[in-house]
Formats: C-alpha cells, structure tokens, sequence
C-alpha cells in the first residue's frame, strides 16, 4: 500500500472489523464527496471490507493517482460529475448511498453560496432518484444546524437561530434543507431509508494540502514555517473527533440506525488557543497568540449531546486529543515531504 494511504487504511481496517458491515454484502454502494478527508475514509473502508457488489466514487475531479482518495479509490470506476449543475448521470442504480458531497470548509463554501445550496438540495434529490426500493442513503449534515442555539450540548431535537442572511448561511440552510429533504422522503417512500448526521469537526490523516481547517492551517504552519500564528486570541470552544472515530460511528448510523437523525461528535474539548499550544508543543515550534478576537461568525461552542448514538452503537470509547494529533501531524509531514 502507498505510504500516503498506510494511516488511513490501518484505521480503515480496525473499524472495518469492530462494524458490523454485512448489510453491504453483495450490494451497489455510491459514495458523493470521495475525494474529501470523509468521503476517503468511507471508500477505505468499503475497501477493507471487500464484500460489496459495486462500488462507484463520485466527486466533481478525480483524485490525483498520488494522493490519499487516488490511492484509497485505485480500482474501482470514478465517476466525475458536479451535483450542483443538475447533469449527475448514474451508473447504475444503487442500494446504498453516502452523500458527503460539497465543502466543510467555511472559507469554500461561503465562496460559492449558490453551488452550497445546489448540492445540498436538488444535488441530494437527484442523487436519491437513483436509490434502489429497500435502499438506505446517510447525508452528511452539520453542527453548524445549532448555529444561535446558546446552551450546548446540543441534542438532535434542537436547531439553532440563525437566520437566512447569516454569513454563513448558505451551508447552515442548505444543510436545514437537505435534512428536511430526507424527512420528506421517508414519509413517501416507506420501503427506503434517508438519514441525516450532523457532524462536528472530524480530523486526521487524509486531508488536501489546501485544507484551511483550524487543525490543519496550524499543523501546516508547524511543518512548512516552523512557527504557528493564529489570526486573533483563539477562545472558541470546539469538540474534536479523530476520523476513525467519525467514520465508525458514521457507518453504524448508516446500516443500522432506527433515527432520521443523529449528532456525530467527540470528546476532545479545547479553544482554539489552546490547540495551537499543543500542535505547537508536538512540533517544538513557537505559537504566537494576539490579544483580539475577530468576528468570524463561527459558533463560540460547539458541542454535541451525544447520548443516542452512543447508547444505540455502545460507542464509549474516542481517540485522545493528543493522539489523534500525532497521528494527524506524522501524516501530514509525509503529506508535504517532510519525512
């Protein structure tokens, strides 16, 4: 195996082994958003696994042959197609659907606040006209849903206050949206099953190089400068997840559970300050801290309830913070030729 590819495959393999991935067996798999850190760590399990029928990639570009996703998506048939644009074609029908399309980065998809929509909604909706009778789809939904809600941990039957004309509001409504899409589904198509995961700040090996995650742009600047440099004092609070831990708890949702609605999150939780210090720490480089705060319009907290998944899925165990850092920074040296 590639050595971009060892990591992900090694966490691929153990989760492949403690999930119960035999609702798969012989099935038809589609998987939007393979080239991103979530959707390559689906196909590597898929991978691992080895028992589906099909199993068919789909992003807007084919992953490069030497990068993470092009090693972990070697061997099966790529399908390029921007969901936004309303031409996806299938190949084939297919009996279970991830759908991880679109950005998580704030700075990509504020940028291109019609396309946010787009994928989440009529891309969503074309791509579940392609789902089998007796198929299962898992969209990948957001925290950012509790944006304005004040009093975390936030459960799944909250949302947040925000309104449509936030700064962020192209991906906080097309994610509103696509879950609604998915409620909307169930209630006609009674055979099938749409479920919806929101998500809170997954991390670890398989990233781009141009990932502008907090955790990235400080290990990056760690590697590539030899010095951190927030852009305000950092006093944000956020729960991080080690991919792994995502991806098991991602997968069991998607084949087993009994909600429409989950929230998929960790334990690990730090200021953005706070971060920089042990990304810092990790790397022996200096972290240079100012005293402002910027207005970003990120949530000050974002932390999850996560009693319903943990209580259906056993799940009670989480990489430690530190941990999933090494393994984060190990990686990206070898991502940028550091090694």
């Amino acid at each position: 195996m590639d050595k971009i590819a060892d990591a992900i495959m090694q966490d691929a393999r153990a989760i492949a082994h403690r999930v119960d991935l035999t609702p798969l067996l012989n099935r038809t798999v589609l998987v939007t958003g393979a080239t991103g850190l979530i959707g390559t760590y689906v196909m590597a399990v898929l991978k691992a696994y080895g028992g589906c029928r099909s199993v068919y990639p789909v992003a807007t570009r084919a992953p490069s042959i030497a990068s993470a996703a092009g090693v972990v998506c070697r061997g099966y048939r790529f399908i390029e197609s921007d969901l936004s644009q309303y031409s996806f074609t299938y190949p084939a029908q297919f009996d279970y659907g991830f759908f991880g399309a679109g950005y998580g980065q704030p700075k990509k998809f504020t940028d291109a606040p019609l396309r946010t929509l787009a994928l989440n909604t009529t891309g969503l909706m074309s791509i579940l006209e392609g789902m089998n009778q007796g198929g299962r789809l898992l969209f990948a939904s957001t925290s950012e849903i509790y944006s304005g809600h004040t009093k975390p941990p936030f459960s799944e039957h909250e949302v947040g206050t925000t309104s449509p004309q936030h700064p962020r509001g192209c991906y906080i409504e097309a994610k509103r949206c696509g879950e609604a899409i998915c409620s909307a589904y169930n209630l006609e198509n009674r055979r099938d099953k749409a479920l919806a995961a929101r998500i809170a700040l997954a991390y670890g090996p398989g990233t781009r190089p141009d990932d502008d995650r907090a955790i990235n742009q400080f290990i990056r600047q760690a590697i590539l400068d030899r010095k951190i440099v927030l852009k305000d004092a950092g006093q944000v609070i956020r729960n991080y997840c080690y991919i792994a831990d995502t991806i098991e708890l991602l997968f069991n949702i998607w084949l087993h559970g009994r909600y429409e609605v989950y929230n998929v999150g960790g334990k690990s939780k730090v200021t953005i300050a706070a971060l920089a210090r042990k990304i810092g720490e990790l790397c022996d480089v200096p972290v240079e801290v100012p005293g402002h705060t910027e207005n970003i319009a990120a949530p000050d907290n974002v932390t999850l309830d996560m009693r319903q998944a943990e209580a259906e899925f056993l799940k009670s165990d989480y990489t430690p913070l530190e941990d999933g850092l090494r393994r984060t920074i190990s990686w990206q040296k070898i991502l940028y030729g550091k090694v």
